[in-house]
């Protein structure tokens, strides 16, 4: 055999090798992959084609790595997981401190939420746009309802949902159910990613009775600072009470599934007051007031 052959055959060998390490099995997960230049990228696979890995990682984002420079690729374990540093994308980027996002949650997904410690709800995937929410407030509130959200480009997400709610001890009693529970549609657009975005949304809420009615707007944003940080913004205004709320919030990753918000959430409204003059005229006066206080929130994902 001459050293042409001999070569054209270990080349042909190297090339099926490679291309067979197409493992479809562990797509979705999130992988170590090792390069011949002795860099290891952490992160979820989204796709592998043959050629090429595509990863999303929290400090690189989007990275495609040709398949002829991996010397090796294997899921997330114990031996191979630095505690130091989280390598999973952004487990929550569908929600803020209170207001929603148009992401998707994540297929099979299911999300228990103590937002604020003082209201509990429970977010389960049942497809890859719609999700279903039960959650109570304080334990005297209920709501339930649905969201469809899709992605219609690279950055560009659409949802609405559906909610109805109330007091817990009102429901179907008459006009204390009427006056005390009620239904809520909004719509929200976000641009971005689940590493870093904007929403904004708008809705409309009335009680069954049709004595109280409220159309609201709110924003939100979240950025990635760092494996563990994510900062958010998140806001409503009330333009029929000349009334919203304003927060900021740390999210901290602190282990696979689980989340804490850490933050401040204000309340600010427009405030009448009088002045009296020396000549003893009262004026009536109109200004911005408000109130702030802490908010620590907590997340678990199955």
């Amino acid at each position: 055999m001459s050293i042409r052959i001999f070569i054209s055959v270990l080349f042909v060998f190297f090339t099926v090798s490679l291309f067979a390490q197409n493992d479809s099995s562990l797509v979705g997960k999130i992988v170590v992959v090792k390069t011949s230049d002795g860099n290891r990228i952490k992160g979820t696979l989204i796709s592998d084609d043959g050629r090429e890995l595509t990863i999303t990682s929290p400090d690189q984002g989007r990275v495609i790595i040709p398949k002829y420079v991996v010397t090796s690729i294997e899921p997330l374990t114990e031996k191979n997981y630095k505690s130091d540093q989280l390598v999973e994308t952004n487990p929550y980027p569908n929600y803020y401190q209170l207001s929603p996002s148009a992401i998707p949650m994540d297929k099979n997904d299911i999300q228990v939420r103590l937002p604020g410690l003082f209201a509990g709800s429970v977010d389960v995937s049942a497809s890859d746009n719609l999700s279903l929410h039960f959650g109570v407030l304080s334990f005297a509130g209920y709501s339930f309802g649905g969201c469809y959200r899709k992605q219609t480009g690279e950055k560009n997400y659409f949802g609405g949902g559906i909610f109805v709610g109330g007091l817990i001890g009102s429901f179907g009693y008459g006009s204390s159910y009427s006056d005390y529970s009620g239904a809520m549609a909004r719509a929200f657009y976000t641009r971005g990613d689940k590493e870093k975005n904007l929403s904004i949304g708008v809705g409309y809420g009335t009680t069954f009775s049709g004595n109280y009615n409220q159309f609201f707007i709110n924003a939100g944003g979240m950025v990635r600072v760092n494996a563990k940080i994510i900062l958010m913004l998140d806001g409503y205004a009330l333009p029929k009470e000349s009334a919203g709320t304003l927060g900021w919030a740390m999210r901290i990753l602190t282990k696979r599934g689980n989340a804490w918000d850490v933050g401040i959430q204000s309340v600010i409204y427009q405030d009448t007051y009088t002045i009296t003059q020396q000549n003893g005229q009262t004026l009536v006066k109109k200004g911005i007031a408000g109130f702030g206080f802490p908010f620590l929130g907590w997340s678990h994902k199955f």
